[in-house]
């Protein structure tokens, strides 16, 4: 265990190559990995690489091989095994040879039965983080902030099958942090820049649930790291001096803050001692995690069209009333310049830190940063426009998606910068601002590309596994450029609604620019080139949906020019400017269910529901038609097949598949309809139960589609199987034949969206199945969505569900070209040890 700084970080050259041949050793052979230990032993190097996550990549690896190791390394890769996991056991023996009986509490692994998981989570009280769905012996796996005294407690339980305290080293995220402290070993002046030094670090040092009491108190401990990263006996490592570093000649040292109880974040770290302070940081006992604090960065006529009507060429959503009236959203961005006729108010000033539901359009504004949008042109003013801008009088052409919604706006942005400033908790310090004004929707056009599962994700999914009725909306990133798994962070989070870019209508391309040609090839069902693909590092699909963001005509703020005349419109695009168009989408999906236009089809104050986040998240996926093409680096276009897949997850949403009126009926809207709205009409699963409806199909002229969608536990920062639970859907036809979610030929284990679509469906009786496979975390509320012409749907049965654990599960992504099998997966995980074998205080001999 490292206590002090510098005691840390002593691998050779050498020992570095040994664990790159080791991970490969250890990938050759995956079977002699995929047996889990559980019991009072300790975990061995390979266990732990199946619970902790890495966005590393088995090319990645080879790479590596190739570029370091010695062709005059010939130790046996049986011999470099034998020294990972001595490394790795002995300074987990020396961690918990200190903690045991003691009173000082520290992180621990606790591994419990499923059926046990409820009672051990009653003793370990509120600080648990889960790491996974249970996993091989049907052990469900998370940590814990716990005494000596107390874990040995633990150990006696006959409900606890292992209890081990977690080695430091794995507390450091590895593919970014890791990566870093990598590149810095091997760092040669006389043949690499110098920009690898130039660059200091501002370091996140995630808390452990139930280490603070209080925001003062967390601020004691910053205080405290503070002053000893500052200490006499090592200034020279953390001084930022004239004479060094030129990103701190201002002479600035190191200083350690706390805004909530969810972290403590520390810089500038000069490039040349990040590896002191990650080690020091890393053995605190109240970190959980250690990672670079994230810079996230901020990433309509013809819209409306696109995704309200299958033509493209009308608003049928708006011209049966719904137009966000009631709805308030959440808005994170740059800021709002409010003298743009789309937000203005001539009667009421801007409510800056309170709360002003008479404002005619922006109801609160908090300036956690500032209270302008920069210069002209700004992105929180544009977005803004998208998702809800309209003028005084009448709808304006370039309105938003949900014009009589209202906004509760969070300012990130510091003048001009290109970055934002946003809070280190989003789960404490960003959504409970709108939340309190009433918004149950949150649209926000940012992010970072964070390839694992961090603790932003981990804030986004347990602010709305607490808040079921609070959807968060997301870029996916511009990164298409790249490829796949450029997903940004949060966007990668389970719950949240991820939105990549399509083509907006031909029309709005030849306005942004005139005279140039545009061929008829380019349409609305083209996914835009820089839209950011998935899968996740895990294998979930990921975007959600794609929707119109090349490009959006929106609100061009003005700074400086007069109210009177501060109305101008201009064209950005992004994946930034295809989210607040899907998050007004969501403003109109709630109007409707609070209106009760759900089952009538027309406004009913005694069917008026409150809908879950699940339920809209599901009607919004439902409601997907199918991209044909998508644009590649190249500009060349290339055919899609049938969503979903990492580009265009399950495609474009058009409301009017979806939302039925009766006073204005469609050709697109579907005939029947039937929902299920989680815990509000039980909806509710436990382990190994089933629910079964039974579908009369009357007629095979409308397709049979389903779509399930359930808000899932958060995980611990950095695990490599996020999803903690795993609902099944599937249906049944009357031949007999078993249709599974996502187009599978078995059940979905990796997705909280599962999806079936039945073209042309046989007239007779069909059974729908939703089954808890695995729900280790209390009753399980999920939303159905069910479409297509059907007899009245009644309440479910009650039946029994085989289980599963993560052992039986594969990691695939449906009817994409690209799958994760369990061996690569697996090595995904090992790479952590590789980079975590760097960290170790060790001198193992052969």
């Amino acid at each position: 265990m490292c206590i002090s700084i510098g005691s840390c970080w002593r691998a050779t050259a050498l020992q570095k190559a040994h664990a790159i041949v080791l991970l490969l050793s250890l990938y050759a052979a995956p079977g002699e990995l995929g047996e889990s230990t559980v019991g009072r032993r300790r975990l061995s190097a390979a266990e732990w690489g199946s619970l902790i996550s890495t966005g590393w990549s088995e090319t990645h690896v080879r790479e590596a091989l190739i570029s370091r190791i010695s062709a005059a390394d010939r130790t046996s890769p049986s011999t470099l095994v034998n020294r990972v996991h001595r490394a790795l056991a002995q300074e987990t023996a020396d961690l918990e040879g200190q903690l045991t009986s003691s009173s000082a509490r520290w992180l621990y692994l606790i591994g419990s039965h499923t059926n046990s998981t409820g009672r051990v989570l009653e003793l370990v009280g509120r600080s648990a983080h889960h790491l996974s769905a249970p996993g091989p012996g049907d052990v469900h796996w998370f940590m814990a902030y716990l005494s000596g005294k107390d874990a040995e407690v633990l150990k006696r339980d006959e409900a606890v099958e292992h209890v081990q305290a977690v080695p430091q080293t794995l507390k450091i995220e590895p593919s970014h942090l890791g990566a870093k402290l990598l590149a810095l070993q091997e760092y040669s002046p006389s043949s690499e820049p110098d920009s690898l030094l130039e660059q200091p670090e501002t370091l996140k040092v995630v808390l452990v649930e139930g280490a603070v009491a209080s925001l003062e108190e967390a601020q004691s401990w910053a205080g405290a790291w503070e002053d000893a990263l500052r200490g006499a006996a090592v200034a020279r490592d953390f001084s930022c001096t004239p004479e060094g570093d030129l990103a701190c000649s201002d002479g600035v040292l190191v200083s350690c803050s706390a805004e909530d109880t969810d972290a403590v974040v520390c810089g500038p770290v000069l490039a040349s001692r990040l590896e002191s302070a990650v080690s020091w940081l890393a053995a605190r006992p109240e970190s959980l995690a250690v990672e670079i604090k994230k810079a996230f960065k901020p990433l309509n006529k013809w819209a409306k069209q696109v995704v309200q009507s299958t033509g493209g060429a009308s608003t049928p959503i708006f011209s049966s009333g719904l137009l966000g009236q009631g709805e308030v959203i959440g808005l994170a961005d740059t800021g709002i310049e409010m003298n743009h006729c789309f937000f203005l108010d001539e009667d009421r000033p801007t409510p800056f830190n309170q709360i002003d539901p008479l404002h005619r359009k922006v109801v609160q504004y908090i300036t956690f940063d500032d209270n302008t949008d920069g210069g002209a042109g700004g992105h929180g003013t544009h977005v803004a426009g998208t998702l809800a801008g309209n003028t005084f009088v009448g709808l304006h052409p370039y309105a938003g998606m949900a014009p009589g919604a209202k906004i509760a706006f969070f300012d990130m942005g510091y003048g001009s910068a290109s970055t934002l400033a946003a809070p280190v908790s989003l789960r404490q310090n960003l959504f409970p601002f709108a939340f309190k004004a009433g918004a149950r929707v949150h649209s926000n056009s940012w992010g970072s590309s964070f390839e694992g599962y961090g603790s932003d994700a981990r804030d986004v999914d347990d602010y709305m596994y607490k808040n079921p009725d609070f959807l968060t909306v997301f870029a996916a990133g511009n990164d298409g450029d790249n490829g796949t798994f450029t997903i940004s962070s949060p966007g990668n989070a389970k719950n949240c609604l991820t939105v990549g870019a399509s083509l907006n209508e031909l029309a709005a391309l030849q306005q942004q620019n005139p005279g140039l040609g545009f061929g008829q090839q380019l349409d609305q069902g083209t996914v835009a080139p820089f839209s950011s693909r998935g899968p996740t590092t895990d294998g979930r699909i990921k975007p959600d949906l794609v929707a119109p963001g090349m490009p959006i005509f929106s609100a061009y703020g003005q700074p400086g020019v007069t109210a009177a005349s501060d109305c101008q419109m201009d064209a950005q695009q992004g994946t930034s400017v295809a989210t607040p168009v899907v998050a007004g989408l969501a403003a109109l999906v709630r109007q409707y269910f609070r209106e009760g236009y759900y089952p009538s089809g027309s406004p009913d104050p005694a069917s008026s529901l409150g809908p879950s986040a699940a339920l809209v998240k599901a009607v919004l996926i439902h409601s997907c038609v199918a991209m044909t093409q998508y644009l590649d680096p190249s500009s060349n276009l290339r055919q899609l097949g049938t969503p979903p897949d990492p580009i265009q997850g399950f495609g474009r949403p058009v409301l009017e598949t979806v939302l039925a009126f009766a006073a204005t009926p469609t050709a697109a809207q579907p005939i029947a309809t039937y929902v299920r709205n989680g815990g509000a009409d039980g909806s509710v699963l436990t382990r190994g139960q089933a629910h079964t409806y039974i579908v009369t199909v009357r007629s095979s002229k409308k397709a049979l589609r389903a779509t399930m969608v359930w808000t899932d536990p958060a995980a611990a920062p950095n695990s490599l199987f996020p999803m903690i639970h795993d609902l099944d859907l599937n249906i049944v036809d009357p031949n007999g034949t078993t249709w599974f979610a996502n187009g599978r030929s078995s059940p979905d284990t990796s997705n909280n969206v599962e999806q079936i679509t039945i073209q042309a469906p046989s007239v007779g009786n069909y059974s729908l199945v939703i089954a808890g496979a695995s729900v280790a975390v209390g009753p399980q509320p999920y939303a159905l969505v069910v479409t297509g012409d059907f007899a009245p749907v009644g309440p479910p049965v009650l039946g029994t569900a085989s289980t599963r654990n993560r052992a039986n599960a594969q990691l695939d992504n449906g009817a994409s070209a690209l799958r994760i099998g369990e061996s690569s997966a697996l090595l995904v995980l090992i790479v952590t040890l590789w980079t975590a074998l760097f960290f170790t205080d060790y001198n193992a001999e052969s």
